[in-house]
């Protein structure tokens, strides 16, 4: 697998965390953090104290958490043993180093014996590291230069050695045969502590901050250092490029990682090959891909808070079947341990032997006495899924291929190319039929919703008319009414007259005598003919009406009719005219 590939990989904090962590606060170059798949170690509050937890079950810590007592002096250094993850070495600032046997499931008590007690030193000791091949052998570096390499069953020096100046960082090279310390004075010092030789030293940093390297393969290491400008670099070093007077041709390759002033911890993973930079008092970590014999920028890793000390899980304690492919556990101000864990995205999550080489099992490969005769050898490794692993999730495994990677021809690669690039053919037209579907149907409901507007228009049109129509007819109505009522008044303005004419022509009859047979004949016949006539008229006007009384309500805002002439009243008064008239 490519180193591309894991550079893509994303960090992020897990969300339980161990709160309520007083870890000591105690200057040094060392680690207050020391972690495997079963414990996770604790320098405590500044009393020499070390709480020591499960590391898969984070919590808070109780005040009466049990914790080991057993030595009154500052923590200066922790680590556990490669081979035996209930081994807990300790380092001190009384020149001491001790080893505790951690107990089956955990501290139930505080413990106060340890199982072995170095204490050769002469100086602090803020350095302490097993051998990662053979079994009880164990180095620790003190002030003023001091490195003893002892053995941790007997508490006997076997080798010390001397570096330029007190070592701020110390570390073995993957197969146990070196040792490489990065000093105070700005140098870098790699020995051969069977040979009990200086092999490598250069000067890798130009300022006073403290220089720390990592180890990336037997003969070469990275070291994170700073120019005289302020800039801070990673730079990768090969021992083997070296002259007589013990100084290298310059660094293989470097890269800025940034301008702070703190001081950077280079963790290298040597199956992933990356290199991740965390900061004291930073709350990034940077990381870089060196698999082409150069460093490529990563994706970084951000956090609200920024770390005070962090140390690195081994391989074999991740969880393969979520991709996980590295783990910190990072102490920050609030007093909490978190774990950022690092994963490589995938659709299908599940065990692929593709992203997990083996790793380091766990397993010694020489005993103490194999490695003081000058036998070498490499690492046990074992796979990553045969291990015990209390981090694994149930994640049911989707991926089931082999772990060996298929090396594809170019011409296997075109076909392929061309397979994929045929089946995006056919999604694209099935895409484009649809989108034609959609838009036919679209359009059909636009006009449909078009139609059932028209038809609204139209059925309200006649309605609309037929309205205007009674309106019409409601205003022409009082129009009507009195129309009528001054045709009343015009049809009874003559029988008025003619009766006001009937009172002029009496004292005329009774003056002449002799005109009444003439009158008899004339005015009885065109009276009657009046009076025929006005009913005619009156019965037309109010066709189908029935005579109301005069006490029922009228309407409002309408003129009130003039009573009506009646008849019937007439009629007498006619007759008596006509009486007279004869007489």
């Amino acid at each position: 697998m490519s180193g591309s590939t894991f550079k893509n990989a994303l960090g992020e904090d897990q969300k339980e965390v161990f709160t309520k962590c007083d870890v000591s606060t105690v200057s040094t170059e060392g680690r207050l953090l020391a972690v495997n798949g079963n414990f996770l170690a604790m320098a405590w509050n500044n009393r020499g104290e070390i709480v020591v937890v499960d590391s898969s079950k984070p919590f808070g810590i109780k005040p009466d958490q049990p914790r080991i007592k057993g030595h009154h002096s500052n923590v200066l250094d922790l680590e556990f043993s490669p081979f035996s993850s209930d081994l807990l070495a300790s380092s001190f600032d009384d020149y001491a180093v001790l080893l505790y046997k951690i107990p089956e499931g955990g501290l139930k008590d505080h413990m106060k014996q340890e199982v072995q007690i170095y204490q050769k030193h002469t100086k602090k000791v803020p350095h302490v590291t097993f051998n990662p091949v053979a079994s009880d052998v164990i180095c620790s570096g003190a002030f003023q230069g001091e490195i003893h390499v002892w053995n941790l069953l007997k508490g006997e020096t076997y080798v010390e050695l001397k570096a330029d100046d007190t070592p701020t960082s110390l570390e073995w090279n993957p197969n146990g045969t070196l040792i490489g310390a990065t000093t105070k004075n700005k140098f870098m010092n790699v020995f051969d502590p069977r040979a009990n030789k200086m092999l490598f030293k250069h000067q890798i940093n130009e300022k006073i901050q403290s220089a720390k390297f990592a180890w990336i393969d037997n003969n070469s290491f990275v070291t994170s250092s700073w120019t005289q400008g302020g800039a801070k670099f990673l730079k990768l070093w090969d021992i083997r490029k070296v002259k007589g007077d013990l100084t290298s041709e310059g660094a293989v390759a470097e890269v800025k990682i940034d301008s702070s002033t703190t001081v950077t911890t280079p963790f290298v993973d040597r199956e992933s090959k990356l290199v991740y930079c965390i900061g004291k008092g930073e709350a990034g970590i940077h990381t870089f891909d060196y698999s082409e014999g150069k460093f490529k920028k990563g994706i970084d890793f951000s956090s609200k808070e920024p770390s005070i000390c962090s140390v690195f899980f081994d391989r074999k304690a991740l969880d393969y079947n979520t991709l996980e492919i590295d783990r910190f556990a990072r102490y920050v101000n609030s007093k909490k341990v978190y774990y950022v864990t690092y994963r490589i995205a995938r659709r299908n999550p599940g065990y692929n032997p593709a992203l997990y080489p083996p790793v380091e099992c766990g397993e010694a490969a020489l005993t103490y006495d194999q490695w003081v005769a000058g036998e070498t050898a490499e690492p046990v490794r074992k796979e990553i899924n045969t291990i015990d692993n209390k981090f694994v999730s149930k994640v049911e495994t989707f991926v089931k291929q082999e772990a060996k990677v298929e090396q594809k021809t170019p011409e296997g690669r075109i076909k392929e190319l061309e397979g994929k690039i045929a089946e995006i053919s056919v999604k694209i037209n099935q895409i484009t039929e649809e989108n034609v579907k959609i838009k036919k149907q679209i359009d059909e409901l636009k006009a449909k919703k078009q139609g059932n507007t028209d038809q609204q228009v139209v059925e309200q049109a006649p309605s609309q008319e037929a309205d205007n129509q009674n309106q019409q007819v409601v205003e022409q109505a009082p129009s009507q009414e009195a129309d009528n009522q001054n045709q009343q008044v015009v049809e009874q303005a003559p029988s008025q007259e003619a009766d006001n004419q009937n009172q002029q022509a009496q004292p005329e009859e009774e003056a002449q005598p002799q005109q009444e047979v003439k009158v008899e004949e004339e005015a009885q016949p065109q009276l009657e003919v009046k009076v025929e006539e006005e009913q005619v008229k009156l019965e037309e006007s109010q066709p189908d009406q029935e005579p109301k009384p005069e006490e029922e309500a009228k309407p409002e805002e309408q003129p009130q009719p003039q009573e009506e002439a009646n008849p019937e009243e007439e009629q007498p008064q006619l007759e008596i005219k006509l009486e007279n008239n004869e007489e």
